[in-house]
Parts: C-alpha cells; sequence; structure tokens
C-alpha cells in the first residue's frame, strides 16, 4: 500500500499535464479561428474608408466583374485590390458576433457589432485583361464571372441598387428572395443620392417594399422603404 500512493501521484500528474496539454491545444485552436474571422469582419468603429460610397463607373479597357472569393477571404481580396490599385466594391451590412475568449481555463462569451459582407464570398473588381490575371496571384479567389462589355452597363445598374440596399441597410434589415410577385419597374429620380438607381416598388399589406435584382446570382433583395422620401418613374416594358 505504501509503494502503491506514490505511484498513484505520479499518475495523477501525468493526466493533469496532459489534460492542460489537451486544453492548451483547444486554446490554441478556438484561437486561431477567432483571428481569422476577425480578420473578415469590421468594428462598428472601424469601418472608415470602407463605408464611403464607391465611384461605380464604366471606362474603357476595364469591366466590372463579380469575384467569388475562398471562404472568409473577402477583406482579403479587398486589401490586395487596395495594394495594386485595382478598383473594387465590397458592399457591408451591419451585423453582430458572438466571440470566445478564453482566459485561463474559463470561456468568456461577449457580442460584438460588426460590418459584414452583405454578400458571402462575393466581391465587385473593375478589372483590365491584365489585372484579371494579375488578382488570381491574391490566393483568396474561387472563380471570376464573366460579364461582357454588352453586359456592363445593366450590371452596373445592379451594383448601384448594391449601394442603395447598403445604405438602407444601416436602418432597416434586407432580405434575400428568389423570386417575387412584380410587375411594373421603376428608376429613382430623387433624392440626388439615389438618381438612376433601377428597381421594383412592390406594396405588402400597406407597406411598401424596394426590389432590386441581382441578375448574375438569381435573385432579389429587399427592403421596406417610406414612398414619400423619393420621386419615382415608371419604366416602360
Amino acid at each position: 500500500m505504501m509503494k502503491s500512493q506514490p505511484e498513484m501521484g505520479v499518475r495523477s500528474r501525468i493526466e493533469f499535464l496532459e489534460g492542460r496539454l489537451e486544453r492548451g491545444k483547444i486554446m490554441e485552436s478556438a484561437n486561431k479561428e477567432l483571428a481569422l474571422n476577425e480578420a473578415n469582419t469590421l468594428s462598428s468603429d472601424d469601418t472608415g474608408d470602407s463605408q464611403k460610397k464607391v465611384q461605380i463607373t464604366i471606362k474603357d479597357g476595364a469591366i466590372w466583374m463579380p469575384i467569388y472569393t475562398r471562404p472568409l477571404h473577402e477583406f482579403r481580396l479587398c486589401e490586395y485590390c487596395k495594394e495594386h490599385d485595382i478598383p473594387f466594391y465590397l458592399p457591408l451590412v451591419p451585423g453582430f458576433k458572438i466571440h470566445n475568449v478564453y482566459k485561463g481555463q474559463k470561456r468568456h462569451t461577449y457580442k460584438k457589432e460588426i460590418m459584414k459582407p452583405m454578400l458571402s464570398s462575393y466581391i465587385f473588381a473593375q478589372l483590365t485583361e491584365d489585372q484579371r490575371k494579375q488578382i488570381w496571384r491574391s490566393n483568396s479567389i474561387n472563380s471570376i464571372w464573366n460579364v461582357s462589355i454588352e453586359e456592363q452597363s445593366s450590371f452596373v445598374d445592379e451594383l448601384h441598387g448594391l449601394q442603395m440596399m447598403e445604405t438602407l441597410a444601416l436602418s432597416s434589415k434586407l432580405e434575400f428572395k428568389k423570386e417575387i410577385q412584380a410587375n411594373d419597374r421603376f428608376v429613382i429620380e430623387a433624392p440626388q443620392e439615389y438618381e438612376g438607381t433601377y428597381g421594383y416598388l412592390i406594396e405588402k399589406r400597406k407597406r411598401f417594399w424596394w426590389v432590386v435584382r441581382l441578375e448574375f446570382l438569381g435573385q432579389y433583395i429587399e427592403t421596406q422603404i417610406d414612398p414619400s422620401d423619393y420621386v419615382f418613374r415608371r419604366i416602360d416594358g
């Protein structure tokens, strides 16, 4: 019996050390995941230049295209575009993120306001032929959608619609739909910041919704608005 007690003490010590090692691995993995997620979100205090309106215009020799990124690589690709003077647009919307922080053996959970990509794994860039080849070196891209010169004007209209939705998302919830019940298409003539934006105005249960179609995704984005704040013109046909 006298011999078994020291043996048990050594065994308990080994189990204790193994337990600490396992917890350390868990904490290291959790911190790595947290760092990756942090890299793909902006806090509400850090939006800065990201929330300045991007000037999306048509120019010769370059085409706006949707880029499908690797998971959680939207902001990384934006940084690459900045470094290489490539015009880009990443629509952002408000959100919350739950953080788990480990201190010792205790886990603390808190909620933080963030700005996150409106369309997961998508950014938009205006690329020349050379830039289209170059941007693959970012190692953040899964695919680039082809947009022809003939389609450029209508695609830029879609991006302008996204910019309007990005602004409205600061005060209203956005909803994504596969299809809508709408016949009439409108263009906004006022206020000036939304002038020339195309979409659908739908009435549902005595409330009005502004709807923008994303042709390349085959989806619609809608949000509630007050029509009295805008001047609309119906588009024939």
